[in-house]
C-alpha cells in the first residue's frame, strides 16, 4: 500500500465525521473521479449498513479475554526465554567442569612416578650397655668376663642371657650403688 491510500482513508474518515475542509473535500472529489473502483469503495465504506456491521464486530470482541490471552502468551514466552538462558548457563558450567576434569586427568597421567630407593632394613643386633656406679661402661655384647665386682664387694654375674647380683660375705654397705642397663634403639637384649 502506498501513502496515498492512507491519505484517502483519512479524508473518508473526516467526511464521515463532518470535519472535512474545503480543500480536503476537493482532494476527495478528485480521487473519486479517477475511477469507478474508487467510487464503489467509497460508497461501500460510507454505507450505514457497513458501519453498523463494523460496530457490531467491534462490540463482539472480548477485550478482557484478549488481554488475558496476550498475558498468558507473554508469560509463556518469558518462561521459554528464561529456560533457554538457564540452559545456556548449565551448558557453560558443564563444559567448564568436563574440561577441568580432562586437564586434571591429563596432568595426573603426565606426572612422573619417582622411584623410591629401597633400603634394606636389617634386624637389630644383640647389644646392651651396663653403666656402672663407679662410671665405667661395659658393652655386654663384647665383654670377655663372666662376672664383675662392685666397689662394695657385690658380685655381678654375666652369663649372656641375664645379669645376677650376689652380696659378698665381707661387703659393707656404706651407701646405695646404682647401675644402669641401656639397650640402644633398634637393638635387642643380649
Amino acid at each position: 500500500m502506498d501513502d496515498g491510500f492512507f491519505d484517502i482513508v483519512e479524508l473518508v474518515s473526516k467526511y464521515m465525521t463532518g470535519e472535512l475542509t474545503g480543500a480536503e473535500r476537493e482532494s476527495l472529489d478528485n480521487w473519486l473521479s479517477l475511477s469507478e473502483d474508487n467510487r464503489e469503495w467509497f460508497h461501500e465504506v460510507t454505507e450505514k449498513e457497513f458501519i453498523y456491521r463494523k460496530r457490531q464486530e467491534l462490540r463482539s470482541i472480548d477485550v478482557k479475554g484478549g488481554w488475558k490471552a496476550l498475558s498468558r502468551k507473554r508469560v509463556k514466552e518469558n518462561r521459554r526465554r528464561l529456560g533457554i538462558r538457564a540452559l545456556k548457563y548449565a551448558c557453560v558450567f558443564i563444559l567448564l567442569v568436563v574440561s577441568s576434569m580432562y586437564f586434571f586427568m591429563q596432568r595426573v597421567d603426565q606426572e612422573e612416578i619417582i622411584p623410591v630407593e629401597s633400603a634394606e632394613i636389617l634386624p637389630g643386633t644383640s647389644r646392651a650397655i651396663l653403666y656402672m656406679a663407679n662410671g665405667s661402661i661395659i658393652d655386654l655384647a663384647n665383654h670377655d668376663r663372666d662376672s664383675l665386682r662392685e666397689l662394695d664387694g657385690t658380685i655381678i654375674g654375666l652369663d649372656g642371657e641375664s645379669i645376677t647380683y650376689k652380696n659378698a660375705v665381707d661387703s659393707v654397705v656404706s651407701s646405695d650403688l646404682y647401675n644402669e642397663l641401656v639397650i640402644p634403639r633398634g637393638e635387642n637384649t643380649c
